[in-house]
């Protein structure tokens, strides 16, 4: 068995970077071991042509652990390969590459709920009902309504 790790930070949230994971890895070949959102994935992949090794019976296990506060994510790749041999430079290119589409992704997810939450500020804000009372007293010569806070009728010019 041979290991190699990353450990990245994230500028999101830690369930959108769990989401973002599993959509890659999934999307990449790899089957679900084991999940305990949002903390731990583990998925695993049998040998395929991408990652061409002599010995039939290698393959990949993937074990994510995430940890962060607010919209900070530290993640921790530790890409493990099982059977003969040693990890070929384009094997771990290929892992680098999946680790910034999972940043990526994650990321551009986080501002675009951002986004959206602002919009829907906007919105709200729009939809606020201001609620005003206005007071009227009735003219006692010709019965006309007078705003409150008049000394003298509108209508026919006597004292209120």
């Amino acid at each position: 068995m041979a290991d190699y790790n990353r450990h990245v930070t994230i500028s999101s949230p830690k369930e959108l970077v769990f989401d973002s994971t599993k959509k890659i890895l999934i999307n990449a070949g790899y089957e679900m071991q084991r999940e305990s959102p949002p903390n731990l994935l583990v998925v695993e992949k049998k040998k395929t042509r991408e990652y061409a090794v002599d010995d039939a019976r290698c393959y990949y296990s993937i074990i994510v652990t995430l940890n962060g506060i607010d919209q900070e994510t530290g993640a921790y790749f530790d890409f493990k390969r099982y059977g003969i041999g040693q990890w070929k430079e384009t094997t771990k290119k290929a892992f680098d590459d999946m680790i910034q589409a999972i940043i990526s992704d994650a990321e551009r997810r986080f501002m675009q709920r951002r986004s959206s939450s602002k919009e829907d500020e906007v919105i709200i804000h729009r939809e606020k009902i201001i609620e005003r009372q206005i007071v009227k007293v009735r003219c006692r010569y010709c019965g006309a309504l007078n705003e409150d806070g008049l000394s003298m009728c509108q209508s026919c010019g006597a004292r209120l």
